[in-house]
């Protein structure tokens, strides 16, 4: 059996995970490779830089340049060459809304190859159009298989047609457990020291991610402005910090100054050196897929603040045992789930998070891959 898995970048650390997990797990008759289109996107290359060395597996990256300066032309005709050199029994697309992977769809499966489809959205991430669910259902049911990101990725492929036998992994939506839980371990117990080296508050509510207007920022930080003076006894304590870069640096670090500080951007790896010396996570997205950083997060032992929006929240954020959700259009609905962490005890805190902990170990690239190899098997042999 060979598979070939289309990916738009070699960037994304958590697919290098991933696909690195797989090239250890694949049978010796099996074979992998990983097609990537560009090496970044614009709106990532701030963050870091491709760490090649982490790639271990087999892969080929079209074009050398950032996936935003492609055109889907030259992409289609890359991977139509790709599949016609390499011959794959089964292509699985990470996606099905990049408009450069229909024409191989189109020419491969009257071919009799076999597409599986892996899929990050839900239906609440972005508005909905008729026309546009209509032809996304058309490219769905062409798929023998599907690889979602938890339940609400799942339901939403359901939604536009997907079999339900044909779900052949809900666990897709994963990071490094091991080695993030590694570092966080490691900076544990200089906590409190660093804690107060970079003059973190008593107690803080920490973001992680792109400062970018999807992400909801200037909503939770007034809303919390507002508790600061309502509540002013019990959120005395109680500070906000916010890991990442992105449009809203300059503002947010105007604006809101007296309330909140803008951590130096660290690389990836070493964001869980931050997430330890927090008392709890907030990702007010209104568009959110997923949220990895709820993964990165309970995996360093946070309870967790979740917008409703975001894709986790039913495998991850159970209300009141890992932690609070929230709408993020509703200023009471965040105030409320704010103030609810707030005055839980640091015991309470911890049990939330061991709750978050015991959840995302569910999620986790051994499992995840171990779905996927015998979804291509099952493709393979015809049983879809």
């Amino acid at each position: 059996m060979k598979v070939l898995i289309v990916h738009p970048i070699l960037w994304s650390h958590y697919k290098a995970a991933l696909f690195s997990e797989m090239a250890r797990q694949v049978h010796a008759d099996e074979e992998i490779l990983v097609l990537h289109i560009a090496q970044n996107h614009n709106k990532y290359k701030s963050l870091s830089e491709v760490d090649s060395d982490y790639h271990q597996y087999p892969y080929r990256v079209l074009f050398d340049t950032l996936l935003d300066k492609t055109n889907h032309f030259d992409a289609a005709r890359g991977i139509i060459r790709v599949i016609k050199e390499y011959k794959p029994d089964v292509v699985n697309l990470t996606g099905y809304h990049v408009p450069s992977y229909w024409p191989a769809m189109a020419r491969f499966i009257p071919a009799g190859v076999k597409f599986i489809i892996s899929n990050e959205s839900t239906y609440l991430d972005h508005q909905r159009t008729f026309w546009k669910e209509a032809w996304k259902s058309i490219v769905v049911r062409q798929g023998r298989g599907f690889f979602c990101f938890g339940e609400m990725s799942a339901r939403y492929l359901q939604r536009l047609g997907a079999k339900p036998q044909r779900i052949l992994t809900k666990h897709a939506a994963i990071v490094d457990n091991d080695r993030i839980s590694a570092v966080a371990e490691a900076a544990r117990p200089a906590r409190e020291a660093e804690r107060s080296r970079q003059g973190f508050p008593a107690r803080t509510l920490l973001f992680v991610g792109r400062l970018a207007p999807e992400k909801n920022l200037p909503m939770f930080l007034s809303v919390f402005q507002d508790l600061k003076k309502k509540y002013p006894a019990e959120t005395a304590d109680w500070g906000v910090r916010l890991l990442g870069n992105g449009p809203l640096l300059e503002n947010i670090a105007t604006d809101y100054a007296d309330i909140a500080a803008v951590l130096p951007a660290v690389e990836w790896h070493e964001v869980p050196k931050t997430l330890v010396l927090a008392d709890a996570l907030i990702l007010p997205s209104i568009s959110e897929t997923w949220g990895l950083v709820v993964n990165e997060a309970m995996i360093c032992g946070l309870p967790v603040l979740v917008s409703e929006r975001c894709g986790c929240v039913p495998d991850l954020v159970h209300e009141g045992e890992s932690g609070f959700t929230f709408n993020p259009w509703d200023r009471a609905s965040m105030g409320a789930a704010i103030m609810k962490m707030i005055r839980l005890s640091d015991q309470e805190r911890a049990a939330l998070g061991q709750r978050g902990r015991e959840l995302v170990s569910n999620f986790n690239p051994r499992r995840a891959v171990a779905e996927m190899l015998d979804g291509y098997r099952r493709v393979y042999r015809g049983e879809l």
